[in-house]
């Protein structure tokens, strides 16, 4: 008799091995890749953070603190010194990266039957989240913009539907939701539906004319909870830690569902050290808008169609079968995102660099369409 999986992981597809493309260059004898495939920050890790994991190295023999709980208060803390007057430790809940958070409001409030509704496309994670319990995803494609159809998404509640995933700015598009269109939104979700806001690019969108990041109403709205990371603009990608501000009746029904010592002791060392780094936060965005603008242009002088981005990468139409040119991008040594997986065939999605990246992404770009 063969081990049988649960009945719902039929609905997800089948786990494909593959080699780092670092390895899958090297043999073919390109020494040097441009990541620009997973949106990192081209900037490097904080010094600060740095130096915090240093120090901490030698405790790693220690479990880490299961209640996290100087991270907590701080990024408690650094809200309300932004304004979020209300916010406490008891509203911050901290995660093995983002992945395992959304995973958790899955276990937590997803069951066989329910349906939760998200945006077509946006980030793959929801879906396998909601799939992976039993519940159904509802899609909602995004409108000729690009852009969250939210009439939409509330036409397609039913009785059946207990969350409402949004992504602001979203991945893969870029594209925001402002304030007054959030706040209308909310005010028609019915309350007992959980609608979760994952802000993962936020400190890049905040110079975008009317982006919220929902601070406003992560704890007046009882059914909202907030999702943020340190993967993106702090550069903690590799270790793994996001974060969530949500009423505490929501987060009290997490921690019943989260793994003791989920977050390791380096990474919340690190994390802690990156909220005070401010000068290399500011580098960075500086870094982004000179990249966007550099890339906005090159697109426009090639001719291409793009979604102008809120976040640190973009969308960009280029008029071929999107994985063929990921594949011939990646033989030139540049990592980028074919958009066919998100069903945005003769797209690609590209991380904006450092300077020095960003032109050779453009010079490569510019040699596939020549073929």
């Amino acid at each position: 008799m063969t081990v049988k999986p649960r009945e719902e992981l039929a609905n997800l597809p089948d786990y494909q091995e593959g080699k780092p493309f670092e390895l899958a260059c090297a043999e073919k004898g390109i020494l040097s890749v441009t990541r620009l495939c997973f949106n990192e920050n081209p900037m490097g890790m904080s010094p600060l953070a740095m130096q915090a994991i240093v120090d901490m190295a030698g405790k790693a023999d220690r479990y880490p603190d299961t209640f996290i709980y100087e991270l907590r208060e701080k990024i408690a803390a650094k809200e309300r010194a932004r304004g979020v007057s209300a916010v406490t430790r008891e509203n911050v809940f901290v995660s093995n990266g983002s992945d395992e958070m959304i995973n958790l409001l899955g276990k937590t409030f997803l069951s066989t039957g329910d349906e939760a509704i998200i945006a077509d496309p946006t980030f793959p994670q929801f879906e396998t989240t909601i799939v992976s319990m039993g519940a159904k995803a509802v899609k909602v494609p995004v409108d000729g913009a690009f852009q969250h159809d939210l009439a939409a998404m509330l036409g397609a509640v039913t009785e059946k539907t207990k969350m409402i995933f949004l992504c602001n700015p979203n991945n893969p598009t870029g594209t925001y939701l402002k304030k007054q269109a959030i706040a209308d939104f909310l005010a028609q979700v019915p309350k007992h539906i959980l609608v979760v806001m994952d802000v993962a690019y936020c400190e890049y969108a905040q110079g975008e004319a009317g982006y919220d990041q929902g601070d406003d109403y992560v704890l007046k709205q009882k059914n909202l909870i907030v999702l943020r990371t340190f993967s993106k603009v702090y550069s903690l990608a590799g270790l793994r830690i996001g974060y969530a501000i949500a009423p505490m009746e929501i987060l009290g029904q997490m921690q019943k569902v989260r793994e003791p010592f989920n977050v390791n002791i380096i990474a919340q060392a690190a994390a802690a050290a990156a909220l005070d780094d401010v000068s290399h936060v500011a580098k960075t965005l500086a870094n982004n808008q000179q990249g966007k603008a550099y890339l906005h242009e090159a697109f426009r002088e090639m001719g291409l169609d793009f979604v102008p981005t809120a976040a640190n990468f973009i969308l960009v139409k280029i008029g071929a079968p999107s994985k063929e040119a990921e594949k011939a991008l990646l033989d030139l040594g540049v990592a980028v995102k074919a958009g066919a997986p998100y069903g945005l065939e003769g797209y690609l999605r590209v991380t904006i660099g450092k300077p020095s990246d960003n032109e050779r992404f453009i010079a490569a770009l510019k040699q596939v369409l020549a073929k």
